[in-house]
């Protein structure tokens, strides 16, 4: 580095040193002997008035005008500058032309303090208006000095006017809930070690008696200037949200407990629609052998009888536990079951009377042997579409019912009930698995709103169109394993 360079850099470190040391004490006559100690020296080095004015305006833009009060520093430094240009213009120019040019240099650095100074407070009321109308209000703390400084909608918030100060040494921790303080003061913790951690929540209890629940944002700021470095938070009101939310929370409740009135009330209504066909079963089956009794019958005659007899009983016992068991939990207990045997099972049952009046017919895909089913609950299915499709060919002049089984995508099967009779009313077909709806004249409309849920409980979908030959067909899906 050559001597101009170096004694160039010297120069300006030391005016910069004097000149802060100036703006930060009162003046005294030590000062002033000190600016016209700067300025014989500066002149000395063959510095001439441009660098003098150069070496100024750098000095005033690095520290002064990023600093608090900046109009008075800054004219504390243009005495500073005087004094300094005092001896040098005095021995080249003269104190008139020192004069024009130190005033002109005054005014046009005036003028910029002033231009900043309005675009600054601009800046900041648009700031704060935005802030008013978010609900967001801000703090900066400054880790040096350890105070902290509020935007105007962070004084509305805790309750103070914006010509108070924050309240040392807590500041924003001065508001903070008993109960959240240790939780706030964990996360500002982590701040100051340069952790970026998540937003954090807690309640403030303003000096106006509100309590407010808020959620806030912060980052360490950039270290510039040797500075240690500053907090920068961002402070949302989330009181509407939380109080919006406690609201949805107590809806909640309430609809869970007029839903499980509600489903107290169809649970009734599904176990006598339910019931019914196991226990008609029975009484068949005992009926029978009552008859029996009156005339010579082999004992294992009556025998087989009694166990169909208690094999429905117990199967209604089944049908309780099961809807029991699925209105609490909303699922079933699965396992693997030879699907070809339900479906045979469930007609026998669902036809018991009717066998000799309906013709059946199975189409049953070969491919396809086991289900990943809750029996009980599938035969259930069955048997209301199996009775359905009987009761709705009772005036046909041809009964027959087709079971059909097909392998369907993935690990789908799809089972399908057609029968013969006159098929469904268009107004209905797309409601008819909602509660309530059905074609009967004394039917409760359960049935198939039953069998939706149990199928839904199972992953699979069913539906209704119409069959080939005219008449309804009913499609339902359930697996064949469990999904991966």
């Amino acid at each position: 580095m050559s001597a101009a360079p170096a004694r160039n850099i010297a120069s300006r470190q030391r005016y910069r040193r004097a000149l802060r040391d100036y703006v930060r004490k009162p003046a005294d006559e030590s000062s002033l002997e000190t600016g016209l100690e700067l300025g014989r020296s500066i002149l000395e080095e063959g510095h001439s008035l441009v660098d003098l004015l150069a070496i100024h305006y750098k000095a005033v833009s690095s520290d002064v005008l990023h600093s608090d009060e900046v109009s008075k520093k800054v004219e504390r430094a243009n005495e500073f500058l005087t004094q300094v240009a005092a001896p040098y213009e005095m021995a080249y120019l003269g104190w008139r032309d020192v004069a024009y040019k130190l005033r002109t240099a005054n005014e046009d650095l005036e003028k910029r303090v002033a231009e900043r100074t309005t675009a600054y407070r601009e800046a900041e009321e648009r700031l704060n208006q935005a802030q008013r109308i978010a609900g967001m209000g801000s703090w900066q703390l400054d880790l040096a000095s350890g105070t902290e400084r509020w935007s105007d909608q962070m004084y509305r918030m805790c309750g103070l006017s914006a010509d108070r100060r924050p309240p040392a040494p807590d500041g924003v921790a001065h508001f903070v809930d008993g109960d959240d303080i240790a939780h706030y003061r964990d996360w500002l913790t982590l701040l100051k070690q340069g952790d970026d951690p998540r937003p954090v929540e807690f309640r403030l209890h303003s000096l106006d008696g509100a309590k407010r629940f808020v959620r806030a944002e912060g980052e360490l700021s950039s270290m510039q200037r040797g500075d240690v470095g500053r907090i920068i938070c961002t402070v949302y009101d989330i009181t509407e949200q939380k109080v919006a939310e406690a609201r949805y929370r107590e809806l909640q409740n309430q609809l869970a407990k007029f839903s499980r009135q509600s489903v107290m009330g169809q649970m009734g209504t599904a176990l006598s629609h339910e019931l019914n066909q196991p226990l008609a079963a029975v009484m068949n089956y005992l009926n029978v052998a009552k008859r029996s009794l009156a005339a010579p019958v082999a004992l294992e005659t009556l025998s087989d009888l009694v166990d169909k007899a208690l094999r429905q009983a117990r199967r209604a016992a089944d049908v309780i536990r099961n809807l029991r068991d699925f209105t609490a939990r909303g699922t079933t207990d699965r396992l693997l079951e030879p699907l070809d045997e339900v479906l045979k099972e469930a007609y026998a049952l669902a036809l018991f009377d009717n066998k000799d009046e309906t013709k059946i017919q199975f189409l049953l895909d070969s491919s396809v042997e086991e289900a990943m089913i809750n029996r009980v609950q599938i035969e259930q299915v069955l048997v209301n579409l199996f009775r359905n499709a009987a009761e709705a060919m009772v005036d046909s002049g041809r009964r027959e019912i087709i079971i059909s089984t097909k392998r369907k995508e993935e690990y789908w099967i799809e089972i399908a009930v057609s029968d013969s009779g006159p098929g469904l009313p268009p107004e209905i077909a797309d409601r008819l698995f909602s509660p309530f709806v059905t074609t009967k004249a004394e039917g409760m409309g359960i049935g198939l709103s039953i069998c939706r849920s149990i199928v839904e409980s199972h992953g699979g979908t069913i539906w209704v169109d119409v069959a080939p030959g005219g008449g309804a067909c009913f499609h339902f899906t359930v697996p064949d394993r469990l999904p991966e």
